[in-house]
């Protein structure tokens, strides 16, 4: 529906897209004097069903229901300072609907900013226009550039709590060029007091500093107060937790039946294999299609799922292990009439399984994948291995999150080194650099 602005000038929002998963962008065509425009891009996007009923989830105090409220607002805010803007300054010349769209694309989207010339940096720009800016910029990439979805909703979030902060302030329309570190500084005291952990409220601050940072490279503001701005650091990194090859064994014996049966297979099998529970279901499904045959033996190579842009790094090779391939013959086995059981199945089964087995902590699918990345190394495999058997980017992020050196891989290679015959009879030499 048209959102009427001036008695005259009409937004309406509306999507294109007819799918129904991931996210979609929203578009506006813009009527004025009896002109309406062809339907052009706003720079964000939403989740299909939550958008359909946007209005009733905003009142419920939906987290993102609110945000797109907030930001079709900031949309049409824009809209009418480009209409009065255009007014002023063709005095007695009729204003077009697309000269009020122009004007706004001009302003707002980032691609059409270089075209424009060179900016001036404006000290009345607020905070909050900088970030909706910000947004606008990152939903506007390029699909093989964009975020994922989940990430631009963690921005968006941040901009939920930066404008309830500045709400709390009194000052919503708090100038871009006055941030300071202490402004920082509140503002990560705010969104602790909120029962928010160190390490999200440190992310939220590097959000608006890199909201700050983008609006200086394009000369929209003349400073970035948030540039040198260092928040406490957040709480250590959560200890690696896998499941033993005791446990492992313990767990093929438990006397499970019916869907405890299943997720105990699945369990297994993502723990021999390292996959995602929906890539382990694909293989599984369609084991031959995957399967690779070399001198060494088999292994499956398959492109991650949850990478939506297919990079190179994340195609897995998966050395089949004999426990894989066995529990493979066993999983075919158990597909129902609606296919394999659902995540959330798994995970819930898991529940009662981990009290059985007096574990400190919950099994979940995740953890199987962890399990998988530290069979793989006590195996024999070397870290950058494992890092392309798990479809890792780098090899930080398997040795930070995944798998965390063993002492018994310092006992390996010690046995490798006493075994070794080669002698080094060349002696050391100290070699003096240039100071």
């Amino acid at each position: 529906m048209f959102t009427p602005l001036f008695n005259k000038l009409t937004l309406c929002f509306s999507t294109r897209s007819k799918q129904t998963q991931s996210q979609i962008m929203v578009f506006c065509r813009l009527r004025f004097n009896g002109e309406i425009t062809a339907l052009y891009r706003v720079g964000f996007y939403v989740t299909p069903q939550v958008w359909k009923d946007r209005i009733t989830l905003a009142r419920e105090g939906h987290p993102e229901a609110q945000t797109i409220a907030l930001t079709l607002a900031h949309i049409q805010d824009q809209h009418e300072r480009c209409l009065v803007a255009l007014q002023l300054e063709a005095g007695t010349i009729p204003v077009t609907a697309t000269a009020v769209k122009q004007r706004w694309q001009d302003e707002n989207v980032p691609q059409k900013l270089s075209k424009a010339g060179l900016n001036k940096p404006d000290p009345e720009a607020t905070l909050l226009d900088v970030y909706q800016d910000f947004l606008t910029h990152l939903d506007s990439r390029p699909k093989q550039e964009r975020k994922a979805d989940k990430t631009r909703g963690s921005y968006r979030m941040a901009g939920v709590h930066l404008a309830a902060f500045l709400k709390v302030k009194k000052d919503k329309s708090f100038l871009a060029e006055k941030v300071t570190p202490g402004f920082g500084m509140q503002l990560y005291d705010y969104l602790r007091e909120r029962d928010m952990s160190a390490d999200t409220a440190n992310r939220y601050l590097n959000f608006i500093k890199a909201a700050l940072q983008h609006a200086l490279q394009y000369d929209k503001i003349g400073t970035n107060g948030l540039f040198q701005f260092k928040a406490p650091k957040g709480s250590p990194a959560k200890r690696i937790v896998f499941l033993s090859e005791s446990t492992l064994a313990e767990l093929e014996t438990l006397p499970l039946k019916g869907v405890y049966d299943t997720a105990r297979k699945w369990t297994l099998f993502l723990s021999y294999t390292g996959l995602d529970y929906k890539d382990a279901r694909q293989i599984v499904a369609n084991e031959s299609a995957y399967r690779v045959r070399t001198e060494h033996g088999d292994k499956w190579v398959y492109q991650r799922l949850k990478l939506r842009h297919s990079p190179t790094w994340g195609e897995c090779h998966i050395p089949i292990l004999p426990q894989a391939e066995r529990l493979l013959r066993e999983l075919v086995k158990t597909k129902g009439k609606r296919g394999y059981p659902e995540l959330k199945v798994i995970n819930t089964h898991l529940k009662p399984i981990s009290v059985q087995l007096q574990l400190p902590f919950k099994i979940c699918t995740k953890i199987c994948r962890k399990t998988a990345a530290f069979i793989y190394l006590k195996t024999g495999y070397t870290m950058p291995s494992i890092q392309k058997i798990m479809g890792h980017q780098s090899l930080a992020m398997t040795e930070k999150h995944y798998l965390s050196i063993q002492g018994f891989v310092v006992d390996r290679d010690m046995a490798k080194v006493k075994q070794s015959t080669v002698v080094d009879t060349q002696p050391f030499i100290h070699i003096h650099r240039a100071s």
